[in-house]
């Protein structure tokens, strides 16, 4: 039994490794359209792919992910900062009143 566990351990290390490799791209591509938690499951399915067949299924995997994202919409825009000044203190205050 030890003996089957050291056979197939290089073959799930190195799955779960060019699984990584593969899931990168779509989860940089997903940080850069503020989408994060789509990023994280297509980098966690890559490497779960990645041990079950290898390069071979993940390859494919993170190529699907990665033309998903880029035909989703871009997430929340960043928010504007809106200048302050001291004028603009005063004239709200008056507002309020």
């Amino acid at each position: 039994m030890i003996d089957l566990f050291f056979y197939f351990l290089p073959a799930i290390v190195g799955g779960a490794a060019s699984g990584l490799v593969c899931g990168l791209l779509p989860f940089i591509l997903a940080k850069n359209r503020r989408r994060p938690w789509l990023g994280l499951i297509a980098l966690s399915v890559t490497v779960a792919s990645g041990i079950v067949l290898g390069v071979i299924l993940s390859l494919h995997i993170a190529a699907s992910f990665s033309t998903a994202i880029l035909l989703a919409k871009e997430g929340n825009p960043k928010p504007v900062p809106t200048p302050q000044t001291a004028f603009s203190e005063s004239v709200e205050a008056e507002t309020l009143v």
